[in-house]
């Protein structure tokens, strides 16, 4: 599920993981989650009602990606076409992660991405 602006869905496909793999990710010790149907899809009924960012081109955007999520598994976050820099966490600076392609997100947690949209 994702919920951007205060909307949200859930896929035809989801994340899930055995209780230590979820406890491992949120540890920090890595993990494996398997992609599975979701049962509760209803294609007929699906829309995608999310918030439009109308951006320029070769401009950098931060963007503070937050975990609100109640499920017992971790979000995954991408965004078409284009790679980005974790540059923070929990609200403080880390080391920077160039080149991202996807993020995983725990409940709760929270990450800085700035993403540098194509010319």
């Amino acid at each position: 599920s994702i919920l951007i602006n205060g909307r949200g869905r859930m896929g035809r496909e989801i994340y899930t993981g055995a209780d230590e793999e979820i406890t491992n990710h949120l540890n920090g010790k890595g993990a494996s989650f398997t992609l599975v149907e979701n049962k509760d899809f209803d294609a007929e009924n699906f829309t995608t009602n999310y918030t439009e960012f109308h951006v320029k081109e070769d401009i950098s955007y931060r963007f503070r990606i937050i975990g609100a999520i109640s499920q017992n598994h971790p979000l995954r976050l991408s965004i078409d076409d284009h790679k980005f820099t974790a540059i923070a966490m929990d609200s403080l600076n880390i080391e920077q992660v160039h080149n991202l392609t996807d993020l995983w997100l725990a409940a709760g947690e929270r990450y800085d991405i700035v993403v540098k949209t194509k010319t």
